[in-house]
């Protein structure tokens, strides 16, 4: 009797480490890069919080996948002007990331994944939450690129990756309220 109270804690720590492992079991190396995006966003994000679930390609029955051409994704809001857009984009990049919009599933944030967790929301209130697509990696893990929306209007979001950080450079509007 007493030897079993002596295993119990053990099994459960061994149980509760099963557990955790198997929330980063099943992924892949590019969802965790997408899940470093969403935690710089999220540990950025000032006010508001951002929907569970990401939104797809056919998003309010926009298309979003249309927009991305370089005509559109000229990226006319940078943070630095030094930073051209135009030096980043190879038609090889237009072709993978506009595929990879149209492959866009709704899916579930794992919130174990995230770090700010405060962050996420179940709550669909149009003032003060985000709905945003998964964010898509690209140029070899250097480059990020993600749809969001809120009440006020919808963008297009590039980010770089800065040593382990990703920092938003620039953003396309592409409807205001």
């Amino acid at each position: 009797m007493i030897l079993n109270f002596r295993i119990f804690p053990i099994l459960m720590i061994l149980l509760l480490l099963c557990i955790s492992c198997s929330t980063t079991k099943n992924i892949s190396k590019n969802e965790l890069e997408s899940y470093d995006v969403l935690n710089s966003i999220t540990q950025k994000q000032k006010s508001g919080k951002i929907y569970y679930l990401t939104i797809n390609n056919m998003y309010d029955k926009t298309d979003l996948s249309k927009y991305i051409n370089p005509k559109f994704l000229d990226f006319p809001l940078c943070i630095n002007n030094s930073i051209n857009p135009a030096n980043i984009f190879e038609e090889s990049d237009f072709e993978y990331i506009k595929k990879q919009f149209n492959e866009l599933q709704i899916i579930k944030i794992r919130k174990p994944l995230i770090k700010h967790k405060s962050a996420i929301t179940k709550i669909k209130g149009k003032n003060e939450t985000s709905f945003m697509t998964f964010p898509i990696v690209f140029k070899n893990g250097n480059y990020a690129i993600y749809y969001s929306e809120s009440r006020y209007g919808g963008e297009f979001s590039l980010l770089k990756k800065e040593g382990e950080k990703w920092e938003k450079i620039c953003s396309t509007l592409l409807w205001i309220e």
